[in-house]
């Protein structure tokens, strides 16, 4: 019957489609082998322990080189995952990602610059902060939605490098949401280290800059910056409404 003859004809190019997937699904896995590789190679050695007071432009750059010469905007959801768990990044509780929602759809502020094709994330962290004083401060952002929206002032990246990628129209990717969730955290934890108060962290959070450079005295000694960074405790949470870019993967 014509029934049974077009559902013969249809086998085959089921057939098609699942091995044209399967043959995709292959190469995606071996790029994020690939990439898994690089993040454990001396370049990201470098970038991991950089001496955060200068910028080390040779080391930056020849870390951005590295992940730019895999020709990748991303390694799309199932294997952005695959790799971030990989790395020993956790899923999210289905409660937090049920406020991120309600937070997002709540969200009314308007969007400037890349407007439409602005993509959000929502962040929750809670964070132990030793000071070069031995002192130890708690600090904690319950919940705040974050744009992509391009600003006109320098923001504080933490430490964090982004990668301009090859489709990308802009000169580097520290505007995305993603990476500037984690660069404010990191920004604001590096100003507790030498004695900045409440109010610049908060500032951090909020524009990701700080009226005055933080208070305080530096260390003096590589190791001890070290060993104060490796002494932060805590957890950032983030809720993306796009699958990161290899610039924020690679950040993560």
């Amino acid at each position: 019957s014509s029934s049974n003859n077009n559902n013969n004809n249809d086998i085959p190019r089921l057939s098609s489609v699942d091995a044209a997937f399967g043959r995709l699904d292959e190469r995606v896995a071996s790029q994020r082998k690939s990439l898994l590789a690089l993040l454990r190679s001396p370049p990201f050695d470098k970038i991991l322990g950089i001496q955060w007071w200068v910028y080390d432009e040779p080391c930056v750059r020849e870390y951005q080189v590295m992940i730019q010469s895999l020709g990748l905007r991303g390694l799309g959801s199932l294997h952005t995952w695959l790799l971030l768990s990989e790395l020993g990044v956790k899923a999210a509780s289905p409660e937090f990602c049920e406020d991120a929602v309600r937070a997002q759809r709540e969200e009314e502020k308007v969007v400037s610059g890349r407007g439409e094709r602005a993509n959000f994330c929502f962040w929750r962290a809670q964070v132990d902060v030793p000071r070069y004083d031995g002192s130890q401060l708690h600090l904690e952002e319950p919940g705040r939605v974050q744009n992509s929206a391009v600003v006109s002032y320098r923001e504080d990246n933490g430490g964090f490098v982004s990668v301009k990628l090859c489709h990308d129209h802009v000169s580097h990717r520290s505007w995305d949401a993603e990476f500037r969730a984690m660069a404010r955290l990191a920004a604001a934890c590096r100003g507790l280290f030498v004695g900045a108060s409440d109010d610049f962290s908060r500032r951090m959070f909020e524009i990701g800059a700080a009226a005055e450079g933080a208070p305080g005295r530096p260390s003096e000694r590589y190791e001890e910056r070290r060993d104060m960074e490796a002494s932060v405790t805590g957890a950032l949470h983030i809720f993306m409404t796009e699958v990161p870019c290899l610039s924020c993967t690679c950040a993560m």
